[in-house]
């Protein structure tokens, strides 16, 4: 063990005094063990450190005026050992741990919080108290997640009846209504703060260009309005940039599904005005065939454009004005069945025409 200075039952004030005092020293480039114990003599507080942990080590020259602890930092530099200083007032040497290696994205999602929009009061997500689950892009791009049917059914007391975004369900309330008739919707979808209609929704909304897809379960009508009984699923879309920017992508998969997306952004007037146009087509065909006429009766194909101005005028420092608008075009095929009392097999279905005018039962 190094001991650079002899132990002496010194007051914390006169520690502390010692520590922050800028003494102006001359110490030259030398083998570390020597280096700290000069420094502890210029300054009069105890320095430690371990034999193996010095040896073979030497220090930067020390020219100026230094506090204790920048003249230590400046010693120990390119060695990796740090002074920590104990409750007694010496310092003592060790090894500077390295700290985890964390990817730019993972420290990305630390440093922002995230902001839920919702419920009108703009607060991080630990901060809420309403029951809330969120899904940013960086989730959506990680997990694959192709439209909102997707987070649906990876969210907790969420559902949809048939694939159909016509029949979601918050809790088991269904957005249709709890009753059998009349259009008492209980739930709705949210894009940029304007709801979606239900023609709309009956396409499976895709996540293209979306920046955070929000599912409040439980009432939020004080909010969102009397139609929120069960909750409510706020989408919001990428907002436009003042840097010119452009995104696009091309995915295609099983059952002749293909996908083309795009979108563009970029000032209008440098910090005062800002656009964003984005489009997404899809098409998956499933192959389900009509044997009677040959059509494929099971088919998705939708199209998505969206275009967004930003208004932020320096005369008005307060004022920040969006305007988006959206069209979503869908069509999805439909599988009609033809239910009989008798098997297919039956020899009376050789002679049935079912585009005739007579009926199987004639």
């Amino acid at each position: 063990m190094v001991s650079c200075a002899a132990l002496a039952v010194t007051p914390m004030s006169a520690v502390r005094a010692q520590t922050s005092a800028v003494v102006t020293i001359d110490v030259p480039a030398q083998p570390l063990g020597n280096a700290l114990v000069e420094i502890s003599d210029v300054f009069g507080v105890s320095v430690l450190a371990a034999d193996d942990l010095v040896n073979g080590k030497t220090s930067k020259s020390i020219r100026g005026a230094f506090s204790l602890e920048d003249a230590l930092e400046r010693a120990l530099q390119d060695t990796g050992l740090r002074a920590t200083r104990s409750r007694s007032g010496a310092y003592v040497i060790a090894v500077l741990q390295s700290e985890p290696r964390t990817s730019a994205r993972k420290q990305q999602r630390v440093d922002e919080e995230i902001i839920v929009t919702g419920t009108k009061q703009n607060l991080g997500l630990q901060d809420i108290q309403a029951s809330v689950t969120v899904v940013t892009k960086e989730q959506i791009e990680e997990r694959g997640f192709y439209n909102l049917e997707d987070i649906i059914l990876r969210t907790p007391n969420l559902s949809t009846g048939g694939g159909s975004l016509n029949d979601i369900s918050i809790r088991g309330i269904s957005f249709g209504g709890v009753g059998g008739g009349g259009d008492g919707v209980t739930g709705n979808i949210y894009i940029d703060g304007a709801p979606s209609s239900i023609t709309a929704n009956g396409g499976a909304l895709n996540l293209w260009d979306v920046e955070q897809v929000e599912a409040l379960r439980g009432p939020q009508s004080t909010v969102q309005g009397r139609n929120a009984l069960a909750g409510a699923i706020i989408f919001q879309t990428a907002d436009p940039k003042y840097d010119f920017g452009l995104d696009a992508r091309i995915l295609i998969g099983n059952e002749n599904s293909r996908q083309y997306s795009g979108a563009v952004t970029g000032p209008i007037i440098a910090d005062q005005v800002a656009f964003r146009l984005s489009a997404d087509y899809r098409e998956v065909d499933f192959q389900v065939i009509n044997q009677l006429n040959g059509d494929n009766t099971r088919f998705q194909e939708g199209l998505t454009l969206r275009g967004k101005l930003l208004f932020e005028p320096k005369g008005l420092d307060r004022l920040r004005l969006e305007v988006t608008g959206e069209y979503i075009e869908s069509d999805t095929g439909a599988l009609n069945a033809v239910v009989a009392p008798v098997p297919i097999s039956d020899p009376a279905f050789e002679q049935f025409d079912p585009f005739g005018d007579e009926t199987f039962a004639n």
